[in-house]
């Protein structure tokens, strides 16, 4: 649970997990500056701090408002895959920021049968087509659990029934049912990956292997990873210190 307090010394401590390693406390979240050129000094930008079960993805948008407001929001960022959504691609872009990062493939059983790619989509009319010709019996906007912006497109049970490859497209006892992102989420997404499995974009990716390094070093020199206080307020007065003390700033 989010809200659920793991300290009596830190109540806004938290318990997070992450791959095989576990923690309780905060996360620490940095922009640095990517310059291509020989010998450019590489600045740690913004440092955000957050309790250590909020997801990397919450992070963006607040942290670049604050850079837009300073003035520093760069007209592109690399991001890790915990931290990209489809959303955000749209978003951030409005604002004159790229989002240059891979996003998460589906996850669906369906992914090496019939996925989203192989039906046509008339976003205008409403409309879409399944890989046998079938048209959709429904199409309307929702929301998701989280209340996050959904299209939900349905096909009639009588014609999926009736379907010779029935059972590479759907194991429910109704017809095959889509859920997608809004359109321009659901277009940026299926953009973005067909884009991330180009040479172009590795290669252009590979700038933000840089971060890593940093984040090597904060944790070497810094004493990252151990808060030297309590409450967050003071663990992200910890994160701001070392920042602004140029004690991990990096010439790579």
């Amino acid at each position: 649970m989010r809200s659920l307090v793991v300290s009596p010394y830190d109540p806004d401590a938290r318990s997070a997990r992450k791959r095989e390693i576990e923690w309780l406390g905060y996360k620490s979240h940095m922009t640095e500056t990517c310059d291509e050129e020989p010998n450019a000094l590489h600045l740690i930008v913004q440092v955000e701090t957050t309790p250590a079960t909020t997801a990397d993805e919450q992070v963006l948008a607040p942290l670049l408002a604050k850079e837009r407001q300073q003035g520093l929001a760069p007209e592109e960022m690399y991001l890790d895959l915990g931290s990209t959504r489809a959303e955000q691609l749209v978003e951030q872009a409005c604002l004159g920021t790229r989002i240059i990062g891979p996003v998460a493939g589906t996850t669906s059983w369906q992914q090496s049968r019939f996925t989203a790619q192989d039906f046509q989509l008339d976003w205008p009319k409403q409309v879409a087509i399944c890989p046998q010709g079938q048209r959709s019996q429904r199409w309307r906007q929702g929301q998701d659990k989280r209340g996050k912006p959904i299209t939900v497109i349905q096909w009639a049970k009588p014609g999926c029934a009736a379907c010779p490859v029935r059972s590479w497209c759907t194991h429910s006892q109704e017809g095959r049912t889509l859920t997608l992102g809004r359109e321009p989420s659901h277009l940026a997404l299926e953009q973005r990956r067909k884009e991330q499995v180009t040479p172009a974009f590795q290669q252009k990716y590979a700038l933000r292997a840089g971060i890593e390094a940093t984040i090597a070093q904060a944790v070497r020199t810094t004493g990252l990873r151990q808060a030297r206080w309590r409450g967050q307020d003071k663990v992200h007065l910890q994160h701001e210190r070392d920042r602004r003390g140029d004690q991990f700033h990096a010439h790579r």
